[in-house]
């Protein structure tokens, strides 16, 4: 019967590991289409309002998005002189006439910050600690020309998450920050590049916490990529940044990254108050190398779809997956090593189980090695019992 309600624990265990216990609620969803219509809020934001209807719900700009409970608001801004340097609009899908995409533009720098921005601001936020969402980007032919700016260019972000701003006089600003990188002059140039910085007063700047860059993948001109994005408050051991990039049905984990999404001394973070989930912000200088190309800097944008508190679901790519040293599987023979113990053991019981947390296996270990010849290409969890309770565990792929 002991036995029974551990495994009954450790079931509990791996369940709340993978789905953070909690209930997803859908925030809203869009695809830009044609129904919709673009509102001014001031000189340098606007606003889109109306139905999409290529959404059964959640589907209204107004009491759906920015009259969320959680939501303080929800605009696109633009700096100055939006209309003739850089804005939003609506623009037919490239690759499909019948489909309306949001394109984000600039053709000049903005005069009084030396820089350009088009973004979406979803601000003064409450009570938004895990977010998950999804958004369709393309990086039209025009960043074929982007690649050939004589210089590498780290500074293009595309995404931004703030927990808390720097700007509103909170003493412990953090922020998440996601940007195309340039590596150099040629065909395979565009990469992902993800960091989380605190900002120091004293100096005026910001400061790395954590920097990652991926470098094996390479982000696709003239193709349509899906963006699933998740982010959940926590520190160094509980904090989780994830992307997975799907394009033409190939899924890729760009970034799963376990490390401080708020400031490392803030004793009472409060979620993500201010977050722009898709943005094109970048330096004068790159849109003047693009216009003296003849080519105007912008990205499109489609399905935008958000939730709260919805569970993480990991990936064939996340490093997450990969031995951590206490077992070997060998895709040869089809077994699994034990290598912290290479003595049998008949106290010692292991348990494997899937993703969703079904039991599959569970012997005792009076060898070795586990037999998993009839187990299907895929992703599992193994649980290990000592005869004195001690607990091994870890993750591991066959394929």
């Amino acid at each position: 019967m002991k036995l029974k309600k551990l495994f009954l624990y450790l079931l509990c265990i791996i369940v709340s590991i993978y789905s953070y216990a909690q209930t997803p609620t859908l925030i809203f969803n869009s695809g830009f289409e044609p129904n919709l219509s673009k509102s001014p809020v001031t000189l340098n934001t606007e606003d889109i309002i109306g139905k999409d209807v290529s959404f059964s719900s959640k589907n209204d700009w107004v009491t759906d998005l920015n009259q969320h409970p959680n939501v303080g608001y929800f605009t696109f801004q633009y700096d100055d002189a939006a209309d003739t340097c850089r804005n939003m609009r609506f623009v037919k899908d490239p690759k499909n006439s019948n489909n309306n995409v949001l394109q984000f533009w600039a053709k000049y720098p903005s005069v009084a910050e030396g820089k350009s921005r088009v973004q979406a601001s979803m601000y003064k936020n409450t009570d938004l600690k895990n977010i998950f969402y999804s958004v369709k980007m393309f990086l039209p032919g025009e960043f074929n020309n982007y690649k050939k700016i004589k210089k590498q260019i780290d500074w293009m972000t595309i995404m931004e998450f703030w927990n808390e701003p720097n700007w509103l006089g909170d003493k412990y600003p953090f922020r998440v920050s996601v940007n195309i990188r340039k590596m150099s002059k040629n065909v395979d140039s565009l990469r992902l590049r993800a960091y989380g910085q605190i900002y120091d007063e004293v100096v005026g700047k910001w400061l790395y916490v954590w920097d990652t860059t991926n470098m094996s993948y390479v982000l696709p001109v003239g193709k349509w990529t899906n963006l699933e994005v998740h982010i959940i408050e926590g520190n160094k051991s509980t904090g989780r940044f994830n992307i997975k990039a799907t394009t033409n049905g190939q899924t890729s984990t760009i970034f799963d990254v376990k490390n401080f999404t708020y400031h490392p001394l803030d004793n009472a973070p409060d979620g993500f108050s201010h977050l722009n989930p898709f943005k094109m912000y970048t330096s004068s200088d790159v849109v003047d190398s693009m216009r003296v190309r003849k080519s105007l800097l912008n990205i499109l944008w489609d399905d935008f779809i958000i939730y709260k508190d919805k569970p993480l679901v990991l990936s064939v790519n996340d490093e997450d997956y990969s031995n951590k040293g206490f077992v070997y599987f060998n895709p040869i023979e089809k077994k699994l090593t034990l290598l912290e113990d290479s003595k049998p053991n008949q106290n010692k019981i292991i348990s494997i189980y899937d993703l969703q947390g079904k039991l599959l296996l569970e012997n005792n270990l009076n060898k070795n090695y586990v037999d998993l010849e009839y187990f299907k290409n895929g992703l599992y969890v193994y649980r290990i019992i000592d005869d004195d309770n001690s607990l091994l565990t870890g993750k591991f792929k066959i394929e």
